[in-house]
């Protein structure tokens, strides 16, 4: 994970983000809240995070362009903060495997609940996270800076993979001080 410039908003945002909201605050059904909340995969918005993240997974920076379609990540999951699915800063680029629900997903954890996540586009993830590559066994060591409360995600790059995928994106409650 590396630190990301998001770049300028994408007029579209500023443009319809009051009338998605109003609309999303109208919303009764399931069905008209589900298209309330999908209007921010316009091509614009998609476009920009495709260039500020140089197609690449904001997590596990995979080149996602090569072998999926790139999914627009809501660090703060809408599902849980729907006021932020349209705002710019929370929206960033991932690969459908650490936005899959065995990763990422819905999930954002507090400080009390092993959390929070780095954001790379607000915060150097380099100073939360020391990464050690070990060429023997092929795996990367992602652990806090301090060794005695260290905690690991094993990285695979076996042959055919695109690059490593975490296990887990939670970072321990030491780490950060506040979200």
């Amino acid at each position: 994970m590396i630190r990301v410039n998001r770049g300028r908003v994408p007029r579209v945002i500023p443009r319809n983000r009051k009338r998605w909201l109003e609309a999303l605050a109208r919303a009764t059904t399931p069905e008209e809240r589900e298209r309330a909340l999908s209007r921010y995969r316009h091509d614009d918005i998609k476009a920009a995070l495709k260039t500020a993240f140089h197609g690449k997974c904001a997590y596990c920076e995979s080149f996602i362009l090569h072998i999926d379609y790139p999914h627009i990540e809501h660090f703060r999951p809408k599902s849980k903060y729907p006021n932020k699915a349209f705002d710019w800063s929370n929206l960033l680029l991932a690969c459908g495997v650490c936005n899959g629900s065995e990763h990422k997903g819905d999930e954002f954890p507090l400080k009390a609940d092993k959390g929070p996540l780095v954001n790379p586009c607000a915060e150097e993830p380099a100073t939360h996270l020391s990464f050690d590559f070990d060429p023997v066994t092929r795996l990367a060591s992602v652990t806090k800076p301090s060794a005695s409360d260290s905690f690991s995600w094993a990285f695979s790059q076996e042959a055919g993979s695109t690059s490593g995928r975490p296990k887990t994106w939670r970072i321990p409650p030491a780490t950060r001080s506040t979200m």
